[in-house]
């Protein structure tokens, strides 16, 4: 008897509470979300980079994440939005590269940001300009380069880092400089010096004693070169077919 007024008991205990376990539980987590921007632009072409460009007069990206979805801006005969292969950006406020450039100018070929307070290149920052040729980030506050800066920019061939406070270097970041014609590191903390291709192995020499401290070389390129491994499979570089 005493089974048999439980079991009627148990079936009230589940009816009450299997709704309330089987609905998923709401928490009211407010996220920031990255605020996205027309990208108001003065189209130039620029006859020393080949390279039709959009200097921009409105950039303000303060976190990561922000960015910009849109152009605005009158076009120079024939051009278009897609013809857009540099992006100009110079003493206006951009902590960071700005989310959806990849996606507004898949030809990008030239990205200059200039005297803005850049706080930070990340590792994947350039990953989506793979046709990436200019890259100038002179004046601004950098003090870190990562190892896997251009590891998805085989034509790379002009940098400068120059007026920053760089002052380390991963060391795998020299594996990736193969087209390379002219990089400027000067007015930094590890290292002052422009460098052009013909002295490529000197200026190499020089920023490894300066710039990669010995307690931070051990133990960083294995896990570096796995994490490159990756990418590249995620990406389908490598793969036959």
């Amino acid at each position: 008897m005493e089974q048999k007024a439980i079991i009627p008991l148990l079936l009230l205990i589940i009816s009450i509470t299997s709704p309330i376990l089987s609905q998923p539980q709401l928490y009211n987590f407010q996220y920031p979300v990255p605020s996205h921007q027309i990208l108001n632009c003065v189209f130039h072409y620029d006859t020393q980079t080949s390279t039709y460009d959009c200097v921009s007069t409105n950039t303000t990206v303060r976190g990561p994440g922000a960015g910009f979805n849109a152009f605005n801006g009158s076009h120079v005969l024939n051009h278009s939005d897609y013809d857009v292969s540099g992006l100009r950006i110079s003493s206006q406020l951009c902590k960071y590269v700005p989310d959806g450039i990849g996606d507004l100018m898949p030809n990008l070929k030239k990205l200059q940001i200039t005297n803005s307070g850049l706080l930070a290149l990340d590792n994947g920052d350039l990953y989506k300009f793979p046709m990436l040729q200019y890259l100038n980030v002179r004046g601004n506050r950098l003090v870190e380069l990562p190892g896997l800066l251009f590891h998805q920019n085989p034509d790379i061939i002009f940098v400068d880092f120059s007026d920053n406070f760089i002052k380390f270097i991963h060391p795998a970041i020299f594996s990736d400089f193969n087209t390379l014609r002219y990089i400027d590191f000067g007015n930094n903390i590890c290292v002052q010096n422009t460098y052009a291709t013909d002295n490529f192995r000197e200026w190499e020499r020089e920023l490894r004693r300066n710039c990669i401290p010995a307690d931070r070389y051990y133990g960083i390129m294995e896990p570096l070169n796995r994490i490159a491994d990756q990418l590249d499979r995620f990406n389908g570089f490598g793969q036959s077919g």
